[in-house]
């Protein structure tokens, strides 16, 4: 599994300067007009909100950290 530093940083290898880390963290915790669909899991089938509350922790402690933003 990858982690979101990791997500960002080859990101950032692969589109260089067109890639623009805030924005791409706030469209990954948007969730205003996403659809929700029914998915199979192998394991356990998380709820939609433990996967936007999942999301949110993980950029909030990004911006933290490479922000400076809290």
């Amino acid at each position: 599994m990858i982690d979101i530093f990791e997500l960002v940083e080859l990101a950032e290898k692969k589109f260089g300067i067109e890639f623009n880390p805030k924005l791409f963290l706030e469209q990954l915790i948007y969730f205003a007009d996403i659809e929700i669909s029914k998915i199979s899991f192998i394991k356990e089938e998380p709820s939609a909100l433990e996967i936007q509350e999942f999301l949110k922790q993980h950029v909030r402690r990004f911006k933290e950290k490479e922000f400076g933003e809290g």
